[in-house]
């Protein structure tokens, strides 16, 4: 059976630590380092993940879900959170690339997820 949810990641302090979540039974995450999460799920053929963040500080981060860390028959998929920077100035070629952040307190990440225990066409 395919299934669609919505897990809600809740973040405390500014080091980026997970306070709490919920929503899809089996699901749990880990920080790995500055913006990185790994998610845990059961063993599924397809996951799809799209997510959006919600930061009351002001502060605009952006996040994705790396297309490589999807694993789904591993059970494991990242997210990383950052913002853009720019870089060059000085140099004449102005550069923008994304450093990874940590979401402060009172962040929420908002994970839409659609799971399939069969393989997409």
């Amino acid at each position: 059976q395919a299934f669609l949810g919505v897990e809600k990641v809740f973040f405390t302090g500014s080091t980026g630590l997970i306070g709490t979540m919920y929503g899809i039974p089996g699901f749990s995450a880990t920080r790995v380092s500055t913006g990185l999460y790994t998610f845990v799920h059961d063993k599924i053929k397809h996951i799809d993940v799209i997510a959006g963040l919600e930061c009351p500080t002001g502060t605009y981060l952006d996040v994705m879900v790396p297309s490589a860390s999807k694993g789904s028959p591993s059970g494991t998929f990242q997210i990383q959170t950052y913002m853009r920077q720019a870089a060059g100035f000085g140099t004449g070629v102005p550069s923008i690339y994304l450093q990874n952040q940590n979401p402060a307190t009172g962040t929420v990440l908002k994970l839409m997820v659609y799971a399939s225990p069969i393989t997409p066409f």
